[in-house]
Formats: structure tokens, C-alpha cells, sequence
């Protein structure tokens, strides 16, 4: 029997024919099998009936698979392993591109993100810094008043011939320190009005000589404590009549010598003032580094200064240039930008000895560029700071080219120096300077 042969090939297919088939074979049966397991291995198994005439026989014929489809399995073996690691590689690079791609997607939505909260943390705080600005805006005239009223109060003591030598220097010194107060305030107030954007310039006529030799004037008397010269020097062709909001011109050039004053200890301050021609030299350029512009310059820049001299004839306005000249300790040059930014000084360490708040040069750009112009520091020969600026100034409206007719001695300089009419216990100082414009006038 074929199930008891020492052949183990033979002896596993009988047994698998007798697993599958039974004892009994079905006579003209074929049997074909393509994989049949033997042991380890894979067989082709066919049969065949041989009738014969006395004895039956089944033939079986057992091939191994790898005799016929050795090489096509390899093949499709090592076609699968190649079609797996094709897969596993595509997946990866896929992988990896797409980590690629939207890595830079995820860090633009992160910093997306981020902006948006950054923008609406600003909002906030733009929100919240507005409501402050807006309320010192409208509190502006009922944080005034009371402080107009203590000085008013103080100056009716002052002229008050009861008090002693000693009552009389404390009324003074709290005098003192309300007006510092009321301009800390004032500018404070004005600062809040230009963030509110309820900064508005009035729109009228005015004496711009009389305007600046007053300023000259009231400060003559604090000049001579310093020991400082104050002068005012107009070119002739300084228009006499302008247009546009004087109480801003006077607070621009007040803020600019009080703060020369305060920084100068002998010499002199200068305010210069002349008029720019808009019919001479058309290419001017409007450089606050030059006192005497010239022609020849690059064309982008002759391009802008025909464009402003343009826009100034359309809308009849002059061009208006002053400087502020003192001899004080100066500013560092690395200073010359920051020194009009809010709350910034050019020596931190000056604050204890002169006092302020960084708020005086921050409101006199912020006026400047309301009215068209611009202010730097511009470098000068000699020790002390310039500073130089230009106005947009609206001429009359009848048109008059009137000019100033003031008669100073000097290079048209008003020298304003006050001796001993001012005593330690007279007239206030702010009474003599009204008395004393008065004359002026007459």
C-alpha cells in the first residue's frame, strides 16, 4: 500500500488522498490539485484510472511545485517585495512632502493666529487708551478752571501789601507751583485731545510780529534770572498778517523758549524768522538741514519741493521758517529723533535738576505736522542747540501782502532786557507784561 511505503513523499500524498477522499476512491475519478501542502512544501498532485482486466489501478503522479513554478513564485515573490517597498516608499515621500507643505501652512495659521490676538489685544488697549484720551478731552475746561482760579487767587495775595517778607515768598512759591502745575496740565490735556483726534486748529486772522515779540516779551523777565539774553530777529519780508490758529503758533514757540531756558545758563536765545519766496528758485527744496536752500538738487527731491510750492499757491499759503538758536548744554545727536517721542528727555538725569515731563518737544511736533511743517535739530557751529521748523501759514483773505513794519535796532531784533521796574514786591510780573504790550502797541 502506498500509505505504508518508506517513501515520505508518496506516503503524505497517500494519506492526503485518503483525508480528503476516503478509503474508497470513486473509480474515473481524475484528481487534480495545483497546491496540495506536503510537510513543508507545496505539491502538484494528478491521477489517472488504468482499467485493466483484472486489476483496477489509480495512478498518481506528485510533482513538487517548484519543479514548474519555481521561477514564476521568485518573480512574483520578489515582484510583491518590490510593489510593498514602491508602496512603503510613496507613502513615506508622501508623508514627508506633506510635512513639507504644510508646515509653512501651520506656522502661517499659527502666526495667523497669533496676530489676530496680538491685533485685538491692541484693539483693546487702543479702545481702553481712547476712552482715557477722550475723557481728558471733555474734562479738559473743569480740570482748568479750578487751577485758573487758585492762581487768580494767589496773584490777588501776592498784590496784597499786608504780608510779611516771609508770607510773601510762600504765596510766591505756591504761585509758582500752581503754574507748573497748570502747564504740566495743559500739556497733558493737550496730548490727550491730539490721540482723541479732537485737536482742531481755528482758522483766523492774526499779527504774527505781535504775536512773537509778546512771547519775547513775557519771557524777558525769567531770561534776566537766567542771566540769558532773549531775541527776535524777522527777516523784512516776514509777512505781518497771516491766517490759521495763533493760540497753537504762540504754544509752539513758548514751549521751544521755555524749554532753551531752562536748559541755558548764560548767553543768549534767538527766535529767527523769515518767509520763504514761492516765485524765486522753483525747485527749492525743503530741507531742514539748510538755512539757505539751493537749486541745484537731486530731481526726486525738486520733484517734491514743486509739489509742496504747487499745493501751497492752490491753497494761498506761505511757507513760514523759524529756528530757535541758545547756547545751552545741547542735545546728544543720538538723541536729536527721540527727543520729541512722549516722555522722552535727552538726559534722564536733567529731570531732578530741571524738572518736566517729556511732553513739551512731543506736542510741538504733533503742532507743527497739524499745520504742515516739520521740526528737527539741525547740527550748529558752536556750543547749544538749533532747532529748525517751517509752518504752513494761510495768507489773508483780502489778499494784502503786508509785511512787518517793527523798527528794531540790531538786525531787526527785539531786545528785551528789564531792569529794576520789576521789584521783589510790586506788580506781578504777568500784570507788567500786559502794561508793557500795551505801550508796545500804542
Amino acid at each position: 500500500m502506498a500509505v505504508d511505503t518508506e517513501e515520505p513523499t508518496i506516503r503524505m500524498g497517500a494519506r492526503w488522498l485518503e483525508r480528503v477522499y476516503g478509503n474508497k476512491f470513486p473509480p474515473g475519478h481524475v484528481v487534480h490539485v495545483e497546491n496540495a501542502n506536503l510537510g513543508k512544501q507545496q505539491y502538484y498532485i494528478d491521477s489517472f484510472f488504468l482499467n485493466l482486466k483484472r486489476l483496477p489501478i489509480v495512478g498518481v503522479i506528485i510533482i513538487p511545485r517548484r519543479y514548474i513554478m519555481g521561477k514564476v513564485d521568485e518573480r512574483a515573490f520578489k515582484t510583491l517585495v518590490v510593489l510593498i517597498s514602491a508602496a512603503l516608499c510613496i507613502l513615506v515621500i508622501g508623508c514627508v512632502f506633506i510635512l513639507i507643505l504644510t508646515n509653512g501652512v501651520s506656522k502661517e495659521m499659527k502666526l495667523r493666529a497669533e496676530l489676530i490676538s496680538h491685533l485685538d489685544a491692541r484693539r483693546r488697549a487702543e479702545a481702553s487708551n481712547n476712552y482715557k484720551s477722550q475723557f481728558l478731552a471733555n474734562m479738559s475746561h473743569e480740570l482748568r478752571t479750578p487751577m485758573a482760579a487758585v492762581i487768580g487767587l494767589l496773584d490777588i495775595l501776592i498784590c496784597d501789601d499786608c504780608l510779611t517778607n516771609e508770607q510773601y515768598a510762600t504765596v510766591t512759591q505756591i504761585r509758582k507751583c500752581s503754574t507748573a502745575l497748570l502747564r504740566l496740565l495743559n500739556n497733558i490735556l493737550d496730548l490727550s485731545k491730539v490721540e482723541s483726534g479732537k485737536l482742531v486748529l481755528e482758522d483766523a486772522e492774526f499779527d504774527l510780529g505781535r504775536e512773537l515779540e509778546g512771547l519775547i516779551d513775557m519771557f524777558s523777565v525769567q531770561c534776566i534770572n537766567h542771566n540769558v539774553e532773549a531775541v527776535l530777529d524777522l527777516s523784512d519780508d516776514m509777512p505781518k498778517l497771516v491766517r490759521g490758529d495763533s493760540a497753537r503758533v504762540v504754544q509752539i514757540f513758548a514751549n521751544l523758549i521755555s524749554n532753551s531756558i531752562k536748559f541755558t545758563t548764560t548767553g543768549h536765545i534767538i527766535l529767527r524768522g523769515w518767509c520763504e519766496n514761492l516765485n524765486t528758485c522753483s525747485d527749492t527744496q525743503f530741507h531742514l538741514d539748510q538755512k539757505k536752500m539751493r537749486c541745484a538738487i537731486k530731481p526726486k527731491l525738486r520733484q517734491q519741493g514743486n509739489h509742496l510750492k504747487k499745493a501751497c499757491k492752490k491753497e494761498n499759503k506761505m511757507i513760514i521758517w523759524f529756528e530757535i538758536d541758545d547756547t545751552g548744554c545741547g542735545i546728544d545727536p543720538s538723541k536729536w529723533e527721540s527727543v520729541f517721542e512722549s516722555f522722552e528727555q535727552a538726559d534722564p538725569s536733567t529731570t531732578r535738576l530741571h524738572g518736566g515731563t517729556g511732553l513739551g518737544l512731543c506736542i510741538v511736533r504733533t503742532l507743527v505736522n497739524k499745520m504742515g511743517g516739520e521740526i528737527k535739530v539741525v547740527k550748529k557751529n558752536g556750543p547749544g542747540t538749533l532747532m529748525r521748523l517751517y509752518l504752513l501759514l494761510k495768507t489773508p483773505a483780502d489778499g494784502a501782502d503786508l509785511h512787518c513794519q517793527v523798527d528794531f535796532s540790531g538786525h531787526n531784533a527785539v531786545v528785551s532786557k528789564i531792569t529794576s521796574v520789576v521789584t521783589h514786591k510790586q506788580i506781578p510780573s504777568f500784570l507788567f507784561f500786559d502794561i508793557y504790550l500795551c505801550w508796545l502797541n500804542c
